[in-house]
C-alpha cells in the first residue's frame, strides 16, 4: 500500500524472491542474467530489469562442519536426497524422482521437513505417492533439526533431487556448502531458477537439466561415479566460496553502481 504513493522518487524491488511487484509505482527490479534468461522476466515484469553481473543476491553461511565422504561408499548404495520445503514436493516432482530411483537400482531417497515429523503428513505424503507408484519403501525421513545437526545431516545423502517447478533456495545453499551435488530442472517461474541460478554462478552448470531426462540422466552419471561424487565432496565447497554468492563486497559494489546509475538516469529526466 505504501508504495502505491510512491514516497520516493525511485522505487526498487530488490530480494522480493525476484517476482513482478505486479506494480506500476516501481520502477526497476533487481535481478541477474539467469534468472532472466531468455528475458523470462522482462516478458512479464512490470518493472525494468537490472541486472547484476555477480547474481541478484548474497548469502553468508556461518557454520563449517567438516564435510563427510559420499555415504554410498559405507552403504553400498546410493542416498538421494531433498531437504527442501515438503510442500514443493508437486507431482512434476514426483515424476522425476520416480524415474530416477527406478534408474538406479536400491537406491534410497531422504526427505526433511518440519511436518514430516508429524505421523499425519507422512501418510498424506505416503497416500499420494502410491497414486504415481513412487517406490515409498525406498523413502526416509528426518524430522526438523537444528542449524547445526541440520548441516551434518547432509553427510547421509550422496546426491541431492531439486524440486519442480519451483526449486529450492537456502537448501540449495547448503547442500553444496556440504559437497553434494545438486540436480535441478531448470523451471518457467523465477521460482524455478533459484537453484540454477546458485548453479552456475558457482560454476556447476553440469548440474542443470534443461529437460526431465536430462535430469534422470544426470542422476544416474553421478550414481555410477563414486569418484565424480568424491570431487564435489572436496570441492563445491571451494566454488562457493571463490563466488559472487559469499562476495558481499563485490555484491555491496554492483548494487551502489546500478543505483548510482538509476539516480543519475532519473536525475537526467
Amino acid at each position: 500500500g505504501i508504495f502505491a504513493y510512491r514516497p520516493a522518487p525511485i522505487q526498487i524491488n530488490y530480494l522480493a524472491q525476484s517476482l513482478t511487484s505486479g506494480m506500476y509505482q516501481l520502477d526497476y527490479m533487481i535481478a541477474d542474467r539467469y534468472l532472466n534468461a531468455g528475458n523470462r522476466l522482462t516478458q512479464f515484469a512490470t518493472e525494468k530489469i537490472i541486472e547484476l553481473p555477480g547474481g541478484f543476491q548474497t548469502t553468508e553461511i556461518d557454520q563449517r562442519p567438516p564435510i563427510g565422504p559420499p555415504p554410498s561408499i559405507a552403504n553400498g548404495f546410493i542416498t538421494f536426497g531433498c531437504f527442501n520445503n515438503p510442500a514443493k514436493i508437486s507431482a512434476a516432482t514426483l515424476s522425476l524422482w520416480t524415474k530416477v530411483l527406478h534408474a538406479v537400482p536400491h537406491s534410497r531417497l531422504l526427505i526433511k521437513g518440519l511436518a514430516i515429523g508429524e505421523a499425519e503428513t507422512r501418510q498424506f505424503i505416503l497416500e499420494k505417492w502410491a497414486v504415481d507408484g513412487f517406490p515409498t519403501e525406498r523413502v526416509d525421513y528426518l524430522p526438523w533439526l537444528d542449524a547445526g545437526e541440520y548441516l551434518t545431516a547432509h553427510d547421509c545423502v550422496d546426491i541431492a533431487l531439486d524440486t519442480y517447478p519451483f526449486s529450492g533456495g537456502r537448501t540449495t545453499f547448503d547442500a553444496l556448502w556440504m559437497g553434494v551435488p545438486t540436480i535441478t530442472l531448470i523451471g518457467e517461474p523465477t521460482g524455478g531458477r533459484l537453484s540454477y541460478d546458485t548453479l552456475m554462478l558457482i560454476g556447476a552448470d553440469e548440474l542443470c537439466a534443461q529437460t526431465e531426462n536430462q535430469y534422470v540422466d544426470i542422476a544416474i552419471n553421478l550414481a555410477i561415479s563414486p569418484e565424480k561424487l568424491k570431487f564435489y565432496r572436496q570441492h563445491l565447497r571451494c566454488w562457493m566460496e571463490e563466488s559472487s554468492i559469499l562476495n558481499h563486497a563485490r555484491h555491496a559494489q554492483e548494487l551502489e553502481t546500478a543505483l548510482r546509475t538509476i539516480w543519475q538516469t532519473w536525475c537526467s529526466g
